[in-house]
């Protein structure tokens, strides 16, 4: 429908916290590829605005128009 919204990424995650986790929470949790995928997208943009827009347009009222 048009009034609920779930999500599972964190946008209130930026490149620092991701940079940090990457750095000390992942080497042994999670795969080596996919760490250094993360590690590669490191510092492009994110979508987290967007999203921030989506759950603002939610709480008040109106419908989610969905990521461009």
């Amino acid at each position: 429908g048009d009034t609920v919204m779930t999500t599972q990424p964190h946008p209130e995650f930026n490149n620092d916290v991701v940079q940090g986790l990457l750095e000390h929470r992942a080497k042994g949790v999670v795969p080596n590829e996919l760490i250094a995928e993360a590690q590669s997208r490191i510092g492009q943009p994110t979508q987290a605005e967007t999203i921030a827009d989506m759950f603002a347009e939610i709480f008040n009222g109106q419908k989610a128009k969905g990521i461009p």
